[in-house]
């Protein structure tokens, strides 16, 4: 059965899976667009010029996003040990928005000049809550709309019949070195996984029941383009490619995985970046 819209994977929004940097880049965004733009009626604070009013707001949106985050990942539903989907994406950008625009609304007890009336009213909250995500959703909408491809790339391989799956099993493989002075040549299902070493990546095939290593100079990079018309050779780390079609067993959560392959007794690591990849080709 298909995964229903919000239930589907979705690569976690660059300012959650960063916190950091996604505080700076809020930061950054916020305090330049108001400056240079002005807009809902923007206004300097009471005694503050307007761009260190800005900066302050701008500074209270970074600071409560960041704490927002780590708060988050402490609530189960958006533990780093679940599948991050579209749905958690949408229900964390809302909480960690509605947190930046109560902080903003707090902030203006200090910043605004002192009103003839009390500010503790809803329409004051509501207006703070609705400027703070006008400005800050922005970000927000442009991590989360360059993941949206993942909607219409819903291939999957393992919807192959079983006699697609065998005749790609024993697919042959060519390898040349960079120099052309060397090849390699192996079945798909013999490759367990290569590794970077230095100037050379060295291959770990299993042949005649036990692990070969074969190295080959050249670069990770250079052997991954090799292999690209092989969808289950997948480089997971700037060093590692795996044979996804070998993995046994995986352990870990959003940061990062380790892998465990059939014939190998080397444990594979899966960097944050390329999790989402091997989590559309690997069925527990």
């Amino acid at each position: 059965m298909k995964n229903s819209f919000f239930n589907q994977l979705y690569p976690q929004n660059y300012i959650i899976a960063h916190p950091w940097k996604g505080a700076l880049v809020l930061f950054l965004f916020s305090f330049l667009f108001t400056v240079l733009y002005h807009p809902l009626n923007t206004h300097e604070g009471y005694s503050l010029s307007f761009e260190i009013t800005m900066l302050f707001y701008a500074l209270g949106i970074a600071v409560s996003a960041l704490g927002g985050i780590y708060l988050l990942r402490l609530v189960p539903f958006f533990n780093v040990n679940k599948p991050w989907t579209f749905g958690r994406e949408l229900l964390a950008i809302f909480v960690l928005v509605f947190l930046m625009g109560t902080v903003v609304f707090l902030l203006a007890f200090f910043i605004e000049e002192p009103a003839s009336t009390t500010r503790w009213n809803l329409e004051t909250f509501l207006d703070s809550f609705l400027r703070t995500s006008f400005i800050a959703l922005i970000p927000f909408i442009y991590f989360t709309s360059i993941n949206l491809k993942v909607f219409f790339n819903q291939t999957n391989i393992y919807q192959e019949s079983q006699e697609e799956r065998d005749s790609a099993q024993r697919r042959k493989i060519d390898i040349s070195s960079k120099l052309k002075k060397e090849s390699l040549e192996f079945y798909e299902e013999e490759l367990q996984f290569a590794m970077s070493d230095g100037n050379y990546v060295i291959f770990y095939l299993f042949r005649n029941g036990q692990i070969k290593k074969v190295p080959i100079r050249n670069s990770i990079s250079n052997i991954e383009k090799q292999l690209s018309k092989s969808p289950l050779l997948l480089r997971c780390h700037r060093a590692y490619i795996v044979n996804v079609g070998q993995v046994t067993k995986r352990k870990g959560n959003s940061l990062g995985y380790r892998l465990t392959l059939s014939h190998a007794s080397d444990e594979i690591p899966v960097s944050r970046s390329r999790i989402y990849e091997f989590d559309k080709l690997f069925k527990d």
